[in-house]
């Protein structure tokens, strides 16, 4: 396979689709044949996912050949042509939801709206106040229903309004670093969050939205977990929340650094915040056990 197309499938971001197994994880349901179901899940949804990216460049193809990091690439630079892309795309997009059949033909319905989603906000709410945002957050919820509701799974109110406030707070981060870059100008999102957000409205929403994150995950580790486990997965859970806010503490402080835009590359380069996101992986899983 083509690096180019390797690349234009963004499998770094499939990171975001582990979403599909925190259900499971918070319930306590850890049956192998539930695991593997969802790793196949993942696998399906992830190249539909990868679909959405290809045609989410195409449609940004001409703001992404003046911007100074996206313009390299394989879609902006000029690597095949885009009807290519297109058959490419449709390719992936039908081995991700023949992968998803094989599991639950449920799963069908979440990939299309996954899809309808993603189109609607490339096209329409990426311009829109308010909606750039919480389209995208709306997204990330739509990972936890892939990993619940065709197995059966109940989803928690708590686990709802964690994912959707924390990404708000990275997507208002990465709209606030994209604002304040200096070397990306006059290109279509820059100049749309420039006449519809101050960048101190954007702060603010970073702060408020990982706050109430922080809070909702705290409440549900006292009110749902203590008294129904061990003393030792407490700690676990407890210690876990300590990482996470460490690494929002240090999110925020790249936030005003205009560093967040590209979300992993931030991460990666920053290995405190990589240590801290590992960290709290770890000891919720550890604790859930």
């Amino acid at each position: 396979i083509n690096m180019q197309i390797i690349y234009a499938l963004r499998m770094r971001h499939w990171s975001k689709n582990f979403l599909i197994f925190c259900p499971a994880l918070a319930f306590g349901e850890y049956d192998i044949a539930l695991i593997l179901d969802l790793l196949i899940t993942f696998i399906g949804f992830s190249l539909v996912v990868s679909s959405t990216y290809i045609v989410n460049d195409l449609i940004d193809i001409e703001s992404d050949k003046v911007h100074p990091k996206k313009k390299f690439r394989p879609i902006a630079a000029g690597y095949f042509t885009e009807k290519i892309w297109i058959k490419i795309a449709l390719s992936i997009f039908l081995i991700g939801n023949i992968t998803l059949l094989s599991i639950n033909g449920v799963l069908i319905i979440f990939s299309l709206i996954y899809c309808v989603v993603t189109i609607a906000y490339s096209t329409v709410f990426k311009f829109k106040k308010f909606f750039d945002l919480f389209t995208i957050s709306t997204l990330f919820l739509l990972r936890i229903l892939v990993g619940a509701i065709p197995f059966n799974i109940n989803i928690t109110i708590e686990l709802f309004i964690f994912v959707f406030f924390t990404s708000t707070g990275i997507v208002s981060s990465k709209k606030y670093s994209i604002l304040k870059d200096t070397r990306i100008d006059n290109t279509k999102i820059k100049n749309f969050l420039a006449s519809q957000y101050v960048g101190k409205e954007l702060l603010q929403l970073v702060n408020f939205s990982f706050f109430i994150s922080l809070m909702t995950y705290t409440i549900w580790i006292f009110n749902n977990k203590f008294g129904s486990v061990e003393n030792s997965s407490l700690i676990f859970l407890v210690l876990s929340l300590g990482f996470l806010t460490y690494f929002k503490y240090l999110f925020v402080k790249e936030t005003y650094r205009n560093t967040t835009e590209d979300i992993f590359h931030t991460v990666l380069k920053n290995k405190n915040l990589l240590i801290s996101i590992g960290m709290f992986s770890l000891f919720s899983i550890i604790g859930l056990l």
